[in-house]
């Protein structure tokens, strides 16, 4: 747990620093579906997760318990029939309570995917150095032809030369 410049409290475990990480790492350890999230299943095992980490002694941070709540929300949405009349005109059109959740999830996970491809990047960049730029060697310098300058036939007679040497 360490405490930002900006005086919020941020809580990291070894493979999670957020929410939602925690809950990514519980879909994919479940093979589940984002767009189709088992809400029972799920929030069983985030509640039993948060529930570990109290009997480590760790403070919970509130956003995972924020979470927590929301997903026992969607939990009871899911379970309660829907006496709305607009939700059940048709079939296509009913709301599913759990979008709000899978938006944050797959924008999240886009995230991570983006910051893993920047620190492989950053990775590769570090194992290359760069020296600094050098002046050209004062013998370059010295047939130098000046833009608009020269003729043709010494460049002809320069190019043959080096051709010589080769």
């Amino acid at each position: 747990m360490e405490i930002s410049d900006d005086g919020k409290l941020t809580f990291k475990l070894p493979t999670f620093e957020g929410p939602l990480d925690l809950l990514l790492h519980l879909i994919k350890k479940n093979e589940m579906d984002i767009y189709d999230i088992p809400m029972s299943k799920i929030t069983s095992q985030y509640i039993d997760y948060l529930h570990q980490m109290q009997s480590l002694e760790l403070d919970i941070a509130g956003e995972y318990l924020v979470i927590a709540a929301m997903l026992v929300n969607i939990k009871s949405k899911m379970l309660l029939p829907s006496t709305n009349a607009e939700t059940m005109i048709d079939d296509e059109d009913v709301i599913d309570p759990r979008e709000e959740l899978v938006a944050q999830l797959v924008l999240h996970q886009t995230f991570q995917e983006a910051a893993g491809n920047l620190r492989l990047l950053s990775d590769e960049r570090m194992k290359q150095y760069t020296r600094e730029m050098e002046d050209p060697p004062k013998e370059s310098l010295k047939d130098h032809l000046e833009p608009n300058g020269g003729n043709l036939k010494a460049l002809g007679k320069a190019f043959a030369k080096l051709m010589m040497k080769r």
